[in-house]
C-alpha cells in the first residue's frame, strides 16, 4: 500500500535510458526506468527498478508508516532497468512484501537476476540481506494475470536478450509501458498493436530521433516518429515518449516533444513526477 487515491495514479520514477543523467539539472529527470501505479485502495504496481526506484523507495519510508505490499514487474534484465533494486530500502525492512510476476522470455529468472547484481564484486551487499518477503511468482499460461484491482497482460518486444511490454487495466483506466523495443522494418508491431489498442496512456521506447535511428539498428530502441505511428493505429489517449538517451539534453527533448505534436497532438516527452491521463 502506497496510500489511497482519488483515481489511479500514474508516477514516473525515472524517465531515462541506458544510464543515468547527472550533472546538469533537467526538467525532464535524470533517473533510470521506475513506473508505478496506484489504485484507489492503494494497491501499488511496479514496472522496473532503475535509479528511480531509489527515489520510490524514500518517499515510502517518509510518507508511510505501515505494513508495504506491492506487486513488481520488469520488462527485462539490462542493468539500467534493474540496478536501482540493491537501493530499494523498503526491500531491507521485514514488514514489506514484495511479490515479482512472471520471468525473462529467455529463460532463467528475475531472481537470479536481482542476485546476481548484489554479488561480488559487483555490490558489497548480498541479496540476502533484503528481510523483506520477496516472492517470485510465474505468470500462467494463459493470459491475462489478475492481482487485486491490476488486470496484467504482455507482449514480447524486440530487445537484444529479449523483454515485455506491459498493459496495466485498473478501475476503467489503461496504461501499457513499451520500453526498449525496436520497430519493424516495415510496418508496425502488431503485438504492440493489439496490447496498446485504445489505451489511455502509451509510454513508448523513444530513445532516438529518426536521424540517429540508422546508426544504431539492432541495439532494440525505437524512435517518436514510430511511436507516434502506432499511437495513431492504436486509437491511443495519450503517447508519452519514454527511456529518453542519456546524451539528449532538454533542448533536444522540447525539440522532440514539439515534431512529435505534429504528428500526433497528444504526444509529450517522458518528465518524472505525477502522469495525468487527461
Amino acid at each position: 500500500m502506497i496510500g489511497k487515491a482519488e483515481t489511479v495514479r500514474i508516477n514516473i520514477w525515472g524517465s531515462r535510458g541506458t544510464l543515468p543523467r547527472g550533472g546538469i539539472p533537467s526538467v525532464y529527470g535524470g533517473n533510470t526506468p521506475c513506473i508505478t501505479c496506484t489504485a484507489k485502495d492503494g494497491s501499488l504496481l511496479v514496472l522496473d527498478a532503475g535509479t528511480g526506484i531509489y527515489h520510490l523507495g524514500r518517499y515510502i519510508e517518509e510518507t508511510y508508516a505501515e505494513n508495504y505490499r506491492m506487486l513488481m514487474l520488469f520488462s527485462h534484465v539490462h542493468w539500467d532497468h534493474i540496478q536501482g533494486f540493491p537501493l530499494f530500502f523498503p526491500a531491507y525492512h521485514p514488514e514489506t512484501h514484495i511479490i515479482v510476476h512472471g520471468g525473462p522470455p529467455g529463460g532463467g529468472t528475475w531472481e537470479n537476476a536481482l542476485r546476481g547484481q548484489m554479488r561480488e564484486p559487483y555490490f558489497p551487499v548480498p541479496f540476502s540481506a533484503l528481510k523483506a518477503r520477496i516472492s517470485f511468482t510465474e505468470w500462467p499460461k494463459t493470459e491475462p494475470l489478475r492481482s487485486g484491482p491490476f488486470m496484467m497482460f504482455r507482449s514480447p518486444t524486440n530487445h537484444p536478450g529479449g523483454g515485455y511490454a506491459y498493459r496495466i487495466d485498473c478501475e476503467g483506466r489503461s496504461m501499457v509501458y513499451a520500453t526498449d523495443t525496436e520497430h519493424p522494418d516495415k510496418g508496425i508491431d502488431h503485438g504492440l498493436l493489439t496490447l496498446a489498442s485504445g489505451a489511455d496512456l502509451l509510454l513508448y521506447d523513444s530513445t532516438f530521433f529518426p536521424e540517429e535511428y540508422p546508426n544504431h539498428t539492432g541495439w532494440g530502441h525505437s524512435t517518436w516518429l514510430h511511436g507516434c505511428e502506432l499511437a495513431k493505429q492504436a486509437n491511443v489517449g495519450k503517447l508519452i515518449l519514454y527511456h529518453h538517451d542519456p546524451s539528449h539534453d532538454d533542448a533536444a527533448l522540447q525539440n522532440m516533444e514539439a515534431k512529435a505534436r505534429k504528428h500526433f497532438i497528444h504526444a509529450t516527452a517522458a518528465r518524472e513526477g505525477v502522469l495525468t491521463f487527461d
